[in-house]
């Protein structure tokens, strides 16, 4: 890899986007340049993935640059301007001016040093989004996503349908680099945090003033919820920004309605629902601030149809392939051909639904959000409170993200904690409302200290970023911690299957429960990790089918072994089924280490 290469992954990632920004005149474009390309870069992969064409560096770039000329050429010849800043700035302070620049600096530093050293840092980033970005750069199509066959999940195990947005980034970073170190995850984490910054800002610079914006930065690093749900190099930092740009252009509009502005904030619905499954519930934020204005009321609709219009492509595929847009959930009126799937899906929720509750639970997650959200979340719930009847788009907003992240809470195999990241975009909003109630509350004699504190907390959202994925308090043992590409719960996974690699036997496949085992025994041996959520296997590991039976159908698709963790989430699942209820009993131990065992399957007797 050459400086070269990264300037090329540099431009790819902000050029196309900025100068779609300056199309549509809005102010501040470069805070617009990466979410806009990465949004380019998505569509263009969908476009030759729906044509059947190769996935490749040279036909994306020639894209990215027929992208970004086309829309120079007709900015250039509309004489297309954006809005002077001039116009609408207010004065500010210069003290919190420069404070909220530092702390911004501080934080972006800090998170970049974690990046290089603890990259991809998500439970499941490593078998999902950074997954599916190799195996684009391996095959260079996405004809086997989302997976249904058994020779898609074959090379992708994750049972997956939502877009592939976040794995775009990273395949273009790979792509264009011709490396895939996980290290240059930290390109996408640290353009997503300059996103977020840089639209909040906008948010409230151009309608409140350089002070409301300075504080809203502030407030943005006073939350190690939304610095930590960033970090892990998964969806939540887009869905942020995508949050952030709609409510900073629809604000905007209400300003000074103008159709490329109401595009844009459209552009940024479009991009939740092109992030994740879940996505397009997040396109309302910006409905709601349009449509509570007076003056962009009949924009809102505009909004709706072009974001629709944009996302839609990626989820007709999917319905076309899978029978249903929002795969592997089911939806009325769609088919269910995969069983397992959908009693894993159900189980999840049996094990980490809020219905399991007590109140000490509750307490628990009560301290993470407060402590995640800091003063961020008390003094933007304690403004909305007292002026909620003013901010009904930003109430309704908060009160949305909230239920989408109870639902959310029994389908995260991840566990409650791992859940709150759903929470993120709320950070956003509270910030905004932070940030101007600070700026309205100023000259109060009784409150003109409460920005100090929010100084104070955004310096412990910077030792957050330091220590993570710990908190501040272990921040001496973390700050210098490393890995590598895989959860460091890998560790284990990766020498049982090195462990597998040296075994006497001759390649073949093995069933497993683990997504994780599953890509490494793909990257490392020679053998072929079959996920029992396959549909090559998944109709036959059922409680409705005998040991033998099982046995029969997996040699019969030369799968002879069979990985087992006694740990396994899934245990609870299996053994319902007669095949792993039995068959540990009567299955011949082939290896053994820690609380992985590989089984050879044998018929009975022998």
């Amino acid at each position: 890899m050459t400086p070269i290469n990264l300037i090329i992954a540099l431009l790819g990632l902000t050029l196309p986007g900025h100068a779609l920004a300056r199309l549509l005149r809005l102010q501040y474009p470069c805070f617009a340049a990466f979410p806009f390309s990465a949004l380019i870069i998505c569509q263009s992969i969908t476009a030759l993935t729906i044509c059947n064409s190769s996935i490749t560096f040279s036909a994306i770039a020639v894209m990215l640059a027929a992208c970004t000329a086309l829309c120079g050429v007709i900015t250039t010849r509309r004489g297309v301007r954006a809005e002077s800043p001039a116009d609408t700035e207010l004065s500010g302070d210069s003290f919190w001016r420069r404070s909220a620049l530092t702390v911004t600096i501080l934080l972006l530093l800090a998170v970049a040093f974690r990046a290089i050293l603890y990259p991809l840092a998500g439970f499941d980033t490593f078998t999902r989004w950074n997954a599916l970005a190799r195996e684009m750069v391996q095959y260079s199509t996405l004809s086997f996503y989302p997976p249904v066959s058994g020779a898609d999940f074959s090379i992708y195990t994750m049972p997956d349908g939502f877009p592939p947005l976040v794995a775009s980034v990273y395949w273009w970073v790979y792509a264009s680099t011709g490396l895939t170190l996980p290290q240059l995850s930290v390109i996408s984490v640290i353009l997503q945090f300059t996103s977020i910054l840089g639209l909040t800002w906008t948010a409230l610079k151009i309608t409140d003033g350089e002070k409301a914006a300075a504080f809203s930065l502030l407030a943005l690093a006073a939350s190690p919820l939304l610095i930590q749900s960033v970090q892990i190099g998964q969806e939540t930092g887009f869905l942020v920004i995508a949050v952030a740009g709609q409510i900073c252009f629809a604000r905007a509009a209400a300003r000074r309605p103008s159709p490329g502005i109401v595009a844009a904030a459209a552009l940024f619905a479009a991009l939740a629902a092109l992030t994740r499954d879940y996505g397009p519930a997040l396109a309302l934020p910006g409905f709601l601030v349009l449509i509570f204005e007076p003056t962009t009321r009949r924009h809102a609709w505009e909004y709706a149809l072009l974001a629709a219009l944009i996302a839609c492509p990626w989820y007709i595929r999917n319905w076309v392939i899978t029978g249903n847009p929002l795969y592997p959930f089911s939806m009325p009126g769609t088919t269910n051909p995969n069983q397992l799937l959908t009693a894993v899906l159900h189980y999840y929720g049996e094990i980490f639904g809020i219905g399991n509750f007590g109140v000490r639970e509750w307490l628990a997650i009560g301290s993470e959000i407060i402590l995640g959200g800091s003063i961020t979340l008390l003094a933007g719930l304690a403004f909305l409170a007292k002026k909620g009847r003013h901010s009904y788009a930003f109430t309704l907003s908060l009160l949305f993200i909230t239920l989408l992240w109870l639902w959310s809470i029994g389908k995260t195999s991840g566990g409650i904690l791992y859940s709150l990241k759903v929470l993120a975009p709320a950070i956003v909003i509270l910030a905004l409302i932070t940030g101007k109630s600070l700026a309205e509350t100023a000259e109060n004699s009784r409150l003109r200290h409460l920005p100090w504190l929010l100084l104070a907390a955004s310096l412990w959202g910077v030792l957050s970023a330091l220590s993570f994925p710990l908190g501040p308090m272990s921040i001496s043992t973390t700050i210098l911690s490393q890995k590598g590409e895989a959860p460091e719960f890998c560790e284990a996974n990766m020498e049982f299957a090195k462990k597998i690699s040296t075994l006497d036997l001759p390649a073949t496949g093995i069933l497993t429960d683990s997504p994780y085992l599953a890509v490494i025994l793909k990257r490392e041996t020679r053998f072929r990790p079959v996920i029992i959520w396959s549909n090559e296997v998944s109709s036959a590991i059922s409680p409705l089918k005998s040991h033998a039976e099982t046995m029969n159908l997996l040699k019969s698709k030369e799968i002879k072994l069979v990985a087992m963790n006694r740990t396994s989430l899934h245990n609870g699942l299996l053994f319902k089924t007669p095949f792993y209820r039995e068959g540990v009993k009567k299955w011949k131990e082939v290896t053994v280490m820690g609380d992985w065992v590989l089984f050879a399957i044998t018929p009975e007797g022998e």
